[in-house]
């Protein structure tokens, strides 16, 4: 693949753009799923995980165990394990099967749940349940999803963020994911700054690599979810796409239901989906 830096993402895509196509095609997200999630409540709620600290020990005070290595930014990611004959067996990271096509729109929701999280004119131990609420929304997302800001925290390209990154985040993508259902907030992600990009262009060329795709379409591929949340977004913004919720949306009168909406175009180019998963699908049998 041909990754493009010359132009802005938007404008590569206007230029080839085809009311009988989508311009933009998301290529799958791959990640090596961390285990152990805790937050450091004594280092200022940092994200970290159990098996980030068995990464660090074997490479620094036991480099011949097993080491999760890269190969570039936009590489899969092996891990090699060294045994006393230096023989290799490689384990590629494996494709997310868990990652939703509403992922923006549903952090969004998340922020607008958790928002006491923020709170700070209020007493100590409000602020202490809005802390460990906030903290389990993250543990389960990473459970499900990985790290959301590095798709192999085994590694040197591991970010260190704070419960507060996350939010902060969340809350950027969220309004992203508003502002591209209203053609004035479409006009707002795609217009340049001056002397910068556009909103969409930064995060684009921030979190993806962006290439030339099949039928003339744009290709993006997310480095981390952060990404795969802007790609979303371009895809929304550019594609027109819209939501509704899936079939097996949680209600009263369905608790056990999901949190989640379906596009009114999938990935494949396929249309009138009603389940946002095959275990939603089943759930309704």
């Amino acid at each position: 693949m041909v990754f493009l830096v010359e132009k802005p993402v938007s404008e590569v895509v206007f230029a080839r753009y085809n009311d009988h196509m989508s311009s933009i095609n998301i290529l799958k997200y791959e990640y090596v799923p961390p285990e152990g999630y805790f937050a450091s409540w004594t280092t200022g709620g940092y994200v970290f995980y159990n098996s980030r600290l068995d990464y660090l020990r074997n490479r620094v005070i036991q480099p011949d165990k097993p080491q999760l290595q890269t190969t570039g930014r936009f590489q899969r990611v092996a891990v090699v394990f060294k045994d006393e004959n230096e023989s290799n067996n490689e384990a590629e990271a494996v494709e997310s099967g868990f990652y939703q096509l509403d992922m923006h729109r549903w952090v969004a929701r998340k922020v607008a749940e958790n928002n006491a999280f923020k709170v700070t004119n209020v007493p100590l131990a409000e602020i202490a349940k809005a802390s460990k609420a906030f903290d389990q929304v993250i543990r389960e997302f990473t459970e499900k999803y990985g790290d959301f800001f590095t798709a192999n925290v085994h590694s040197d390209l591991f970010e260190e963020k704070r419960l507060d990154d996350w939010y902060d985040q969340w809350k950027i993508i969220g309004d992203a994911a508003s502002d591209a259902q209203t053609e004035k907030g479409k006009k707002r992600l795609k217009e340049p700054i001056p002397g910068e990009k556009s909103i969409l262009n930064e995060n684009l060329f921030r979190y993806t690599g962006i290439g030339r795709g099949p039928q003339r379409s744009t290709s993006i591929r997310p480095i981390n979810l952060v990404g795969w949340c802007w790609a979303l977004i371009a895809r929304d913004v550019l594609d027109g796409i819209t939501y509704k919720r899936c079939e097996n949306y949680m209600s009263d009168q369905n608790p056990t239901g999901c949190e989640h909406e379906i596009p009114s175009e999938a990935l494949d180019g396929s249309l009138n989906m009603k389940f946002c998963s095959a275990e939603c699908e089943a759930a309704t049998r």
